[in-house]
């Protein structure tokens, strides 16, 4: 009778310690599936930022580009315009004379 009552008790027991293993390993799935998706959003957000910040840096240098372009071409055109020669060559309605002096000045600046 013994045995019959000691296999009984090592049959729940083996069942109620199966139960637990089961519970367990649901439970440590559970916390990694959460973390590794609290992982994931955060890092997308800290992408999207970086991404974003780099973008602005980008047009900032573009626009500093552009008007260092601007400033240049600004200036070469002073320059072609406050020249005698060609002055002179539009007054006198000399198209070639004013292309070549406006490509001389353009490659001389």
């Amino acid at each position: 009778m013994k045995t019959k009552n000691a296999k009984t008790k090592s049959n729940t027991f083996n069942g109620l310690s199966r139960k637990i293993m089961k519970i367990i390993g649901i439970c440590v799935a559970t916390a990694v599936i959460i973390t590794a998706t609290v992982s994931l959003v955060s890092m997308n957000s800290l992408i999207k930022e970086i991404a974003k910040e780099q973008a602005i840096a980008s047009v900032n240098v573009m626009r500093e580009e552009l008007d260092n372009i601007s400033k240049t071409f600004e200036i070469s055109a002073k320059t072609i315009a406050l020249d005698q020669t060609v002055i002179d060559a539009i007054s006198n309605k000399n198209s070639s004379k004013i292309e070549v002096q406006m490509l001389l000045k353009v490659l001389l600046y």
